[in-house]
């Protein structure tokens, strides 16, 4: 990857050109729920589970 990609990719992310959708999970308890709503379309994007907590 170059600096000029990076640059440019950072300024679209931040300008709003770009945007992702992603399903959060909460808890490792619900992690077999996140894994079958992967194969029943139940996702958007990026299907995570949060485990830790924030800093």
């Amino acid at each position: 990857m170059t600096n000029q990609f990076l640059n440019d990719i950072a300024k679209w992310i931040e300008d709003g050109k770009i945007k992702w959708k992603e399903t959060i999970f909460e808890g490792l308890e619900n992690a077999p729920k996140a894994f079958i709503a992967l194969f029943n379309g139940e996702n958007l994007g990026k299907t995570l589970v949060k485990i830790g907590a924030d800093s």
